[in-house]
């Protein structure tokens, strides 16, 4: 129906009223159960991105900032739900439909980032003897001291990233240039992915200078890469789990091969994957660079890459096509 009206150029006439109606919180004076509350806003992003979106609104009185943001608010709600209520194909669909609307997620498409704390403290790093999937090179496990320091809830998403592009157009040309045939890849509350460890260095540069700038970083602190050790802490706690959740793997609360999605995710997902410090996506959807050399054990806390140099970096989480 969405379509027919688009191609009659009758969508803000007659098609908004219906989007307008199913993003409301309730049928007449009734509230909707959660569940239909989900599913109707689900349903009205898909109407409105049906017809159009802002273009088929663009010469009507309708407040199109209100309506973007309802739809928005909504679909953001199916993503921050735990546990979930719809299914994973209909929150990944929540998630596409977001991204155009502007993610209303904080830290998501916006700044500053959402910082999550992890004290400080001993853990355990690596694998034991008896984790049969662990590579040789994950041993021997061992306690690491990690001092008290803040992680990003989510990785670095497109929208953040190319806001550090924007002072530099060709830089900005040739990341659009390498996602020209993977569209998959380039929306916006996305991680960011295919980008070199140098490059990731000069992203917390930009942003550290940019919190600096705007006031919500404080003057003596900085962001970086974490450390190996950092990583997996924040990842697992410090009671030696092997996944952020637990010590069982459950195939739905990452984007890995088991999910069998076979391409990016938003970030944030899976909010049932949180680790202990309510980071996510720690275990799969994509690789994240540290700042620690390439190493055997036990790590060294006193050994980082080269800012302008880097060898072999190690790279931690995992990714969509790996299996768990």
């Amino acid at each position: 129906m969405m379509g027919r009206l688009r191609q009659q150029g009758k969508a803000a006439q007659k098609g908004i009223g219906w989007v307008k109606f199913l993003a409301q919180p309730r049928i007449r004076k009734q509230p909707k159960t959660a569940e239909q509350r989900q599913r109707d806003s689900l349903f009205a992003a898909e109407c409105y991105a049906e017809m159009g979106g802002t273009a088929a609104l663009v010469n009507s009185t309708e407040d199109i900032d209100e309506i973007e943001q309802k739809l928005a608010d909504g679909l953001a709600e199916i993503l921050d739900t735990v546990p979930s209520i719809l299914a994973l194909p209909e929150r990944i669909r929540a998630g596409e439909l977001l991204g155009p609307l502007g993610d209303p997620r904080p830290g998501v498409c916006s700044f500053p980032p959402v910082w999550c704390e992890v004290p400080a403290g001993e853990f355990l790093m690596g694998a034991n003897a008896d984790d049969k999937a662990a590579s040789s090179k994950e041993r021997p496990q061992h306690k690491v001291f990690v001092d008290i320091f803040s992680i990003s809830k989510y990785p670095v998403t497109n929208w953040q990233y190319e806001e550090f592009l924007v002072h530099d157009s060709q830089k900005l040309k040739d990341r659009k240039k390498l996602y020209r045939f993977q569209s998959a890849f380039m929306d916006k509350n996305k991680p960011c992915g295919l980008i070199s460890a140098y490059d990731a260095v000069e992203y917390c540069k930009w942003i550290t200078q940019l919190g600096h700038n705007k006031g919500w970083l404080e003057t003596n602190n900085i962001i970086r890469l974490p450390t190996e050790a950092e990583w997996e802490k924040a990842a697992r706690g410090e009671d030696g789990r092997i996944y952020p959740w637990g010590n069982e793997w459950q195939d739905n609360k990452a984007n890995t091969q088991e999910a069998n999605i076979q391409e990016p995710t938003i970030v944030g997902l899976f909010p049932n994957g949180a680790s202990l410090y309510h980071v996510l996506d720690m275990a799969g959807n994509i690789w994240e660079w540290t700042s620690s050399p390439y190493e055997t054990y036990p790590f060294q806390s006193n050994k980082s890459q080269s800012m302008h140099k880097f060898g072999n970096v190690v790279i931690r989480s995992g990714c969509w096509d790996d299996e768990m």
